[in-house]
């Protein structure tokens, strides 16, 4: 934040109400004349049911108060004040408490992290209120801030989105990917083996020129391709040490449908589309995406493998710089990294995606202006620049012990990362013969699991499933039978309570843990209480609610069930193929 050098003139008056008031330089912080009716008012005015509010600008507190009356439905108040933050005011200890919550630039989480750990759901419902005269006493302040909110709830729309589109695909690559995660090796066992610098290439317009300069240093470095960067690398006849993969769409699997990898190795999670794996001949390594708790209770529990939770955001690429912290000591080179469209181009040469932007493109991709690499401005779009506020985040919350530059030379500057050229990555680290690595893949064992067990573990859970569905329809036909309009009939709300209280129990130990909580919040989403609401309209939403969730549940789980069935059935085949 800035204005931490300012000095302030400031002064405290009386309103004809008795209540104080601070002036700061001349404005006002409330009304010198009732700062209560004052502050109930604006409060009235801005409050929105279901937001969580920000309120830019505390002065004395009555804003905050007059707030807290009107929050109806477990709604926080976000507070953020320059002056609090230089010291000159501070907050009362009413406020130091929920639903209240303060924020500075000092704190470990940036801004977008922390309102998502405070929200009452996954969703980007914000309202932004500017206190009285804040505005002119802070302009640029208030403009950051309010920068940083939309970059937060840019992203995390995105993240919704994807989320709840790929659910449904998540759990049946899931499924598909079973078997290979079990036999594979687990990337725990290949934490911190390596000293080597890591280069990792991505799949941004710069990687062509960096190309030949990384063919030259293969051998003294550990190279990790990030996704679709893959076939810029291979068509350059370099075949990286490992392959980052985590998208489990149709069009990820395209760019290696024709490929066959002999030396690299893949390094995935679940729900990674699971025909990327027949193309890489070597053990591949499975770890687990950062938000995905509930998956690695599952292996632990079903199989006795433990799986690395690795931070990450919406990009392999976010992964990938991960990974490469969490298997080297090494020095780290990012390339290929633009997040932009530098020279008019979407991707490097040889990427599948690869395209030169159009002006159709420039209207259809919201493409807007950002800081360049080199402090000029570049095109880039609001997918891209929510990934490199990812990338910011990730340096701030989770600082890499091993030194990061960003190499690409060209596209976004990304906070945080020191800027080097590629080409003196290469002199300080990297200009070094045959340089010999200690640890070698290649002495990993890990014998792989029996078919039968396989075999037994999915019996069960297709049992499981069938009493899920049970329970499901069992619900709706309670729900059915309720007879009041304005409620639920005490045994109709009894038998539905048992069965949540099953349900609870069983989901845990299947393989839905993609899909169910999407939809639990979408259910949430879908039905928030409105203002005034009579005892009918109450009992209309909560009905359609329940209805809907269990409607929805029970879809999804006779579709997770044939996943499970199909892998069982291709795992039969196999055994009675090999016999």
């Amino acid at each position: 934040m800035e204005n931490m050098e300012r000095t302030y003139k400031i002064e405290e008056i009386e309103a004809k109400t008795g209540h104080a008031v601070i002036k700061i330089d001349g404005y006002l912080l409330h009304s010198k004349y009732n700062p209560i009716i004052e502050a109930q008012k604006y409060a009235k005015e801005h409050y929105t049911m279901h937001h969580s509010h920000i309120v830019f600008g505390y002065g004395s507190g009555y804003l905050i108060d007059a707030l807290f009356e009107q929050l109806k439905y477990g709604e926080k108040i976000l507070i953020i004040d320059p002056l609090i933050e230089q010291g000159i005011i501070k907050i009362h200890e009413r406020h130091n408490k929920e639903p209240f919550y303060y924020w500075n630039s000092t704190k470990v989480d940036p801004l977008g992290m922390y309102i998502s750990g405070i929200a009452t759901s996954k969703e980007s419902k914000l309202k932004v209120i500017c206190s009285y005269n804040y505005d002119k006493l802070f302009p640029n302040n208030l403009k950051l801030t309010l920068q940083l909110i939309k970059d937060y709830q840019e992203k995390s729309i995105i993240n919704e989105n994807t989320i709840l589109l790929f659910a449904k695909k998540w759990q049946k690559n899931l499924a598909e990917n079973t078997i290979s995660l079990v036999n594979d090796y687990s990337l725990e066992m290949i934490k911190g083996k390596y000293s080597k610098p890591v280069i990792i290439a991505s799949g941004g317009p710069s990687l062509t020129k960096q190309l030949p300069l990384l063919k030259k240093i293969r051998k003294n470095a550990i190279v990790i391709a990030a996704g679709s960067t893959i076939n810029s690398l291979m068509a350059a006849n370099i075949e990286p040490d490992f392959v980052v993969s985590i998208d489990g769409g149709e069009p990820n699997y395209r760019h290696f449908k024709d490929l066959e990898f002999r030396h690299a190795r893949l390094i995935y999670c679940p729900f990674n589309h699971p025909k990327i794996r027949y193309s890489f001949k070597k053990k591949a390594f499975a770890f687990i995406t950062n938000q995905e708790d509930e998956t690695i209770a599952y292996f632990n529990r079903k199989f006795n493998c433990h799986f690395p939770k690795i931070v990450g955001g919406g990009s392999v690429a976010h992964y990938s710089l991960s990974i490469a912290q969490y298997i080297s000591s090494g020095p780290i080179a990012m390339i290929g990294q633009d997040l932009a469209y530098t020279d008019n181009k979407t991707h490097a040469s040889n990427n599948k995606h690869e395209k030169k932007i159009t002006e159709q493109d420039i209207e259809e991709r919201s493409i807007i202006k950002a800081d360049g690499y080199f402090g000029d401005k570049v095109s880039t779009s609001k997918v891209l620049y929510s990934m490199k506020t990812t990338f910011e985040e990730m340096e701030k919350l989770y600082p890499a012990k091993n030194p990061v530059y960003n190499c690409t030379e060209g596209g976004l500057k990304i906070n945080g990362y020191e800027q080097l050229s590629f080409q003196e990555f290469y002199e300080k680290y990297a200009n070094v013969q045959n340089v010999q690595e200690k640890f070698g893949v290649e002495t990993l064992k890990k014998e792989e699991i029996d078919t039968h067990i396989f075999n037994e573990i999915f019996e069960d859970e297709l049992t499981i499933y069938n009493k899920i569905i049970s329970n499901l329809s069992e619900a709706l036909l309670i729900l059915k039978k309720n007879k009041l309009k304005i409620g639920f009939d005490k045994k109709v709300s009894k038998k539905l309570d048992v069965i949540d209280g099953k349900l609870a129990e069983l989901y845990p130990d299947i393989q839905m843990q993609f899909i169910v909580g999407p939809i639990v919040l979408e259910s949430r989403q879908s039905f928030l209480e409105k203002e005034n609401e009579t005892a009918v309209e109450t009992y209309q939403r909560v009905y359609s609610q329940t209805k809907t969730l269990y409607e929805n549940l029970l879809e999804v789980t006779i579709e997770s069930r044939e996943n499970i069935n199909a892998t069982l059935k291709k795992l039969k085949s196999e055994e009675n193929y090999s016999k």
